[in-house]
């Protein structure tokens, strides 16, 4: 799949059209431009390439990236996405209801928790005066005639060098999070003003009361 897309730079409250398939935001320097897009697809294995340029320069990157298949009967989690930009959306930060709502692309789905969103970053450097904001999903099972379980949520941060346990990942529960859907969408913080600098992995796993459980999910960061 190919598309591409034309952007002359927009504050951070400003968006690109629905039609221009992508968000892009420009923060204040020494931050660096920042470029959003969502496209669906289905379960494989992929490269992702983005060729960038000014009609003079140009750069390149490419990532891999791995879309999972589903099981709806299962309880899943999604992949840990890093995120330095947290929004306040909820009802009383706008003047008008719905004007938040409104801003968005059509084909754009924010990551929300809690009235919050969460938009995820490449730059997996945090310094001690950040707070490690994470985003992820909980799936839960659709089983018909069965009522549900309770979830809970796991977290560990592991020094990447050493294998030692940074905090104690006693279950959480999801309660909090849950507004009615199949979907539990979780967004959560951690301060990190006391981790010594160094590389870390953060793992996260959910939990039900019927004894299931999903993989650890991983994703790596630093501290400086």
């Amino acid at each position: 799949m190919r598309f591409s897309d034309i952007s002359k730079g927009k504050r951070e409250t400003d968006r690109i059209q629905p039609e221009s398939r992508g968000v892009f935001n420009e923060r204040p320097a020494p931050a660096a431009n920042r470029y959003e897009t969502q496209v669906n697809l289905p379960p494989g294995e992929y490269d992702v390439r983005v060729v960038l340029g000014d009609g003079t320069r140009f750069g390149r990157a490419e990532v891999p990236l791995t879309v999972d298949s589903y099981d709806t009967k299962q309880l899943g989690i999604s992949a840990v996405s890093l995120c330095k930009q947290i929004s306040d959306v909820s009802p009383n930060s706008y003047k008008l209801p719905g004007a938040w709502t409104a801003t968005q692309p059509q084909s754009y789905v924010p990551l929300v928790s809690k009235d919050r969103e969460f938009k995820p970053t490449g730059n997996t450097l945090f310094k001690t005066s950040e707070t490690l904001n994470v985003y992820f999903e909980v799936y839960e099972p659709s089983q018909e005639g069965e009522p549900q379980g309770t979830v809970d949520l796991q977290f560990r941060i592991v020094d990447a060098k050493t294998g030692a346990l940074l905090n104690d990942p006693r279950p959480m529960s999801a309660a909090p999070y849950w507004k009615g859907s199949a979907i539990i969408p979780i967004g959560w913080g951690f301060d990190i003003s006391k981790v010594p600098k160094s590389t870390y992995r953060l793992d996260v796993r959910a939990t039900d009361s019927k004894g299931r459980s999903t993989d650890w999910r991983s994703v790596n960061f630093s501290v400086e």
